[in-house]
């Protein structure tokens, strides 16, 4: 059971409202296939249960619902040998919010919203309202971080998940691992993180719980925001590889290892998981939108906090209210390396157009549905939409990194009908280099 948590509940509710539940559960899954990038899927041994005082049937059906998913730090589950490295449950007693994330659904629309909680952000503390870092919260369980959620933001938390360390290495190894593509080096000791070269690696269950926690990677600014940075793009990557052919929730494993470490009722079954999953991903791609609550580092007695700026009441106003999020959100201070916010269509130009794509998919971009590049357009190029030439130079910079180029590609503005409506359009021409192997 998870700290802080009631009883799991038996539903007696129609099929919709269970498979609502799921369906939350595989967001956390799916969008991030992160518990660390969701609640970290990152960790995925997902506890589903209720936050006291909240009752699925007290839910209006269609309307949106806000799911609290805090990836926890606890050491139960791990095998001896990873505990001697990570610490055990007696030298690391408890369990704190390693991660802390609210995802909104939205039936109506289908949107999902995706808002990142640093750990660090300087908020009251419920119930005594002391300012503190919001990951102490949870100390007072989850119905204490639920309530500072709730109090700090003004959104009503409907639901609640919980991710820990063991579990989500569970199910990332079910999903036969995670390929990951990065444009640089990353290594961080204290995580366990080991890419020594930019490229292409398939992570497990393992690896993948490295690069979500890392938090010390060389050309990190602030470390809260860089995790978060690469939680988006792990999140995007098991996105993209849930929804490709031959999805990875078609496994039975997959299925199986979910079932086993999901606190549901007895009326589902993996036959209804895969059928919710196949219902996912007829939709193609999700609409789902990253945001981080805008906030500032600074420096408070010598202790480091991310503090709240005026912009995230805005944001916070306007998911209450159901209105365009704007940009609120959307920028991590000095921090400039968000492929998830960047989507990418192809343009197939002659060149190699599927390894493009699958190596842009596992560098966590939203990457759309390919198109063919306009008659004659066999040279490669990099397109951008007005106002997008940094995200254009990013990509650029990406694709130079993993593929081998005589000269780098050029980078062009264009109109966004021409580019698909993306931010960014790529000519994969009979030009383009060839892929760098890791």
């Amino acid at each position: 059971m998870a700290h802080g948590a009631t009883s799991r509940k038996t539903w007696n509710g129609p099929w919709r409202r269970r498979a609502l539940t799921v369906a939350c559960a595989l967001s956390a899954l799916i969008a991030v296939g992160s518990g660390y990038a969701f609640g970290y899927l990152v960790y995925l041994q997902v506890s589903v249960d209720h936050v006291e005082g909240l009752d699925l049937d007290d839910t209006v059906p269609d309307q949106p619902q806000n799911i609290l998913i805090l990836g926890s730090d606890s050491r139960a589950g791990l095998p001896p040998e990873e505990q001697e490295i990570k610490g055990s449950e007696d030298d690391v007693p408890g369990q704190r919010a390693d991660t802390i994330i609210l995802l909104r659904v939205d039936p109506k629309t289908g949107k999902s919203t995706v808002v990142h909680f640093p750990r660090d952000l300087r908020v009251p503390i419920s119930p005594s309202g002391e300012l503190g870092k919001l990951n102490t919260a949870f100390e007072g369980g989850a119905e204490a971080m639920k309530d500072t959620i709730q109090d700090f933001s003004g959104l009503r938390i409907h639901h609640y998940i919980e991710v820990d360390f063991s579990g989500f290495q569970k199910i990332v190894d079910a999903m036969g691992g995670v390929e990951i593509c990065v444009d640089r080096p990353m290594v961080d000791v204290d995580a366990e993180l080991n890419l020594p070269a930019a490229g292409c690696y398939l992570l497990g269950g393992k690896g993948a719980l490295a690069f979500v926690r890392a938090r010390s990677v060389d050309g990190d600014l602030i470390p809260d925001f860089a995790r978060i940075a690469r939680q988006q793009q792990f999140l995007r990557a098991v996105l993209n590889k849930a929804l490709s052919p031959g999805s990875i929730f078609s496994l039975p494993s997959l299925a199986k290892a979910v079932i086993d470490n999901l606190a549901v009722d007895e009326g589902i079954s993996v036959i209804e998981i895969n059928d919710i999953s196949r219902r996912l991903r007829s939709l193609g791609t999700p609409d789902i939108d990253f945001r981080v609550v805008p906030s500032v580092h600074i420096l408070l007695d010598g202790i480091s906090y991310l503090e709240p700026t005026d912009q995230a009441a805005g944001l916070f106003e306007r998911l209450r209210d159901g209105r365009p999020l704007g940009r609120y959100g959307l920028g991590l201070e000095r921090y400039t390396r968000q492929f998830a916010l960047i989507s990418v269509r192809i343009l197939d130009g002659g060149g190699d157009a599927t390894t493009v794509r699958t190596r842009l998919s596992a560098g966590g971009f939203e990457v759309l549905p390919t198109i063919d590049a306009p008659a004659g357009a066999t040279a490669t190029r990099v397109l951008f939409r007005p106002g997008r030439e940094a995200d254009a130079a990013a990509v650029a910079e990406f694709l130079s990194s993993l593929f081998t180029f005589e000269t780098a590609p050029p980078i062009e503005e264009a109109s966004p009908e021409s580019i698909g409506g993306a931010d960014i359009g790529i000519v994969v021409g009979t030009d383009f280099g060839e892929p760098v192997n890791a």
